[in-house]
């Protein structure tokens, strides 16, 4: 038996969400990008729809949940923080 999972979509309102975080945050966009070790160049593209790599979502999620600020960035985490709850874990 083959077992296929795919991946949850990329949400396409990423750009408004980091930009949503960014605001925030009160960071500039300089220095958002000297946070996450990238330039205000990779910034842009980000905000005009291409998706970052895995080693610089990991690195925003990190930082957004080192200020409080991951709700604004995860789609399932802000649900859970507008109804007040608990973000369920998948699989359990």
């Amino acid at each position: 038996m083959v077992y296929r999972v795919s991946p949850a979509p990329f949400p396409k309102d990423f750009p408004e969400r980091l930009e949503k975080f960014r605001m925030a945050a009160g960071l500039s966009r300089r220095e958002l990008a000297r946070r996450l070790c990238t330039d205000v160049r990779l910034l842009k593209r980000w905000n005009n729809g291409t998706r970052p790599d895995p080693a610089y979502l990991v690195a925003l999620f990190v930082l957004a949940a080192g200020l409080g600020l991951l709700h604004l960035m995860l789609p399932e985490v802000e649900d859970a923080w507008e109804k007040g709850g608990d973000v369920e874990r998948r699989g359990e």
